[in-house]
């Protein structure tokens, strides 16, 4: 899922075998745009939950993300 969420650009949106999470991969972004990776963002579900929704959270956590990311190398580099 990580590999084709990264090689697409596309989000993987999808409920987990139990049903009771929504689940969002999608493509993480640094400052300028650049896919660094894939991230997962989770959400407890029950039927009716407005999974569109719960996708657009997923990209502002996403986006809220990218603004804090310079670079890969900084988000795997040593703390400061």
């Amino acid at each position: 899922d990580d590999l084709r969420c990264i090689r697409t650009g596309k989000s993987n949106l999808e409920l987990n075998s139990t049903g009771k999470h929504f689940e969002d991969e999608l493509i993480l972004l640094d400052a300028s745009g650049k896919t660094i990776g894939a991230l997962g963002v989770v959400f407890n579900y029950k039927p009716g939950d407005d999974k569109a929704a719960l996708a657009k959270i997923a990209d502002q956590v996403r986006d809220e993300m990218k603004e804090q990311l310079p670079s890969k190398s900084k988000l795997f580099g040593p703390a400061s």
